[in-house]
């Protein structure tokens, strides 16, 4: 299960590769490296394993996270970053979500994730995975405004899946503000390499939508 998740971690990083005008790209990817070793080397010593005791460390694995979309995404620096990004490549990233949900099957049968994370309970968001190549199609033809508009609503479903599913494992991790699961905690996330998973690979999905989501001209041509 952890070689089929760090393919699928590959994946998600080849995505980034693909986006255009990452500038400057080397000094991107060279600083992508460096905190994913550091994330997987953190959760290999153990550090995350305190998080009950110590729920500040939590913050190390979704703070940085949360600072780079909000600087994105509300900076002038980081709207100017974004603006010759293409939408191809982050749309097939959605692919990636069906792989997932399948991980998350499994690792609630062992016990790491509380069943209310995987599609037998309130995870639905396989949907985005499946649906991904539909969007793709959509994007490409939203100079049509229904196809436009549809483009954003699917957006706005896929993104309120994924809170669901955030929101889930946050509450349910074994932290000081766990309310929920308590039978069967999310423990995986705090163990290498799944505590990739909302280090990387959730902040990346979430940055697809919301970039999206701020696309304003249905009648330019898509960028790609």
């Amino acid at each position: 299960m952890a070689s089929s998740f760090i393919l699928l971690l590959v994946a998600v990083i080849w995505v980034w590769i693909q986006i255009k005008r990452l500038i400057p790209s080397h000094l991107f990817h060279i600083g992508l490296g460096i905190y994913l070793a550091l994330q997987c080397m953190l959760a290999y010593q153990g550090f995350y394993a305190g998080v009950s005791r110590q729920p500040i460390r939590m913050a190390l694995l979704l703070g940085p996270a949360i600072l780079f979309i909000s600087w994105l995404f509300f900076s002038q620096t980081g709207k100017g970053w974004r603006s010759g990004w293409s939408m191809t490549p982050l749309i097939m990233l959605h692919l990636a979500r069906v792989p997932v949900e399948f991980m998350l099957l499994e690792l609630a049968m062992n016990g790491l994730v509380p069943i209310a994370m995987s599609m037998e309970g309130y995870n639905f968001d396989i949907f985005s995975g499946l649906t991904a190549p539909l969007a793709y199609f959509i994007y490409r033809h939203y100079r049509k405004e229904k196809l436009f508009v549809a483009f954003k609503v699917w957006n706005v479903i896929c993104l309120i899946l994924l809170a669901i599913v955030v929101i889930t494992g946050i509450l349910s991790a074994p932290t000081p503000l766990q309310l929920m699961n308590f039978d069967q905690p999310n423990r995986a996330i705090l163990q290498v390499p799944f505590n990739l998973l909302p280090a990387f690979i959730v902040p990346s999905v979430l940055i697809s939508h919301l970039h999206a989501l701020n696309l304003k001209d249905r009648r330019a041509k898509p960028a790609g």
